[in-house]
């Protein structure tokens, strides 16, 4: 299901950018917070240059690469969330440059406890595969970093941050959250 979450002036900053919700998550992680009510796309009611595809995992959404060569053919500013667990279609994302940024969700320190703290057990090696991914296309990179005391803190964070840039992604910000 597509739809539209509102605008928002963060999401590529200096720019309106319409937030799209393409909800399609394979986890059930214990940091999660996912707005729920969202009203379905139509014309933004503000003039707009750019689009934030979000969901926890659109790349799941097989609405997410029909939506993004449409964005692109309108000739906007498109920036992807994702968990990382779809290195095959956001390999094929950034190949076709359908996108500018990439922003990536982190939920867990990227050790063995990836995969209870999504409840997915191949997650991290899903997320890994998508660094690589990312690393490849020289794409920018954002990360999100969902902490969750004591289970994910800071320190853990950092090594997260620290992992992302050893593997040769362009980490252009970082931001945490509880």
């Amino acid at each position: 299901m597509v739809r539209r979450a509102g605008i928002s002036v963060c999401e590529l900053p200096g720019e309106p950018c319409m937030v799209i919700d393409l909800h399609a998550c394979p986890f059930s992680c214990l940091s999660c917070r996912r707005m729920r009510e969202a009203q379905p796309v139509g014309k933004p009611k503000v003039l707009v240059s750019a689009a934030s595809i979000w969901g926890c995992e659109p790349l799941l959404n097989p609405e997410c690469l029909p939506a993004l060569r449409e964005l692109r053919g309108m000739g906007m500013r498109v920036k992807l969330h994702t968990s990382g667990y779809a290195p095959a279609p956001l390999e094929e994302v950034l190949a076709g440059k359908l996108v500018d940024v990439v922003e990536v969700h982190v939920r867990a320190p990227l050790d063995s406890r990836y995969g209870e703290m999504t409840g997915r057990e191949d997650a991290l090696e899903r997320l890994f595969e998508s660094m690589w991914v990312l690393a490849s296309a020289g794409t920018p990179a954002f990360l999100r970093i969902w902490l969750l005391p004591p289970l994910f803190v800071e320190r853990q964070a950092l090594e997260v941050v620290h992992a992302f840039e050893s593997a040769g992604v362009r980490v252009e910000g970082v931001g945490m959250g509880c």
